[in-house]
């Protein structure tokens, strides 16, 4: 199950190359954003590993039936 996320594609980019490029360190950027700094880690990884693809979000928080949560 997928979470909304509270930043877009473009805006986890312009965090991500930030810090890639070496202009904010990991630690004060996730601050200054508002969210764990391992988290910041991931979004980097995911961008580094897949590209932009890594860092797509979830448009909405999905969920499954009733049914499928109790198979």
């Amino acid at each position: 199950m997928g979470r909304k996320s509270k930043f877009s594609t473009d805006e986890k980019l312009k965090y991500v190359l930030k810090c890639i490029e070496g202009k904010d360190s990991v630690r004060h950027t996730a601050t200054l954003i508002g969210i764990d700094r391992t988290t910041l880690i991931q979004w980097i990884r995911n961008y580094q590993s897949l590209g932009i693809g890594g860092l797509n979000t979830t448009p909405k928080n999905s969920h499954c039936s009733r049914e499928l949560k109790e198979a």
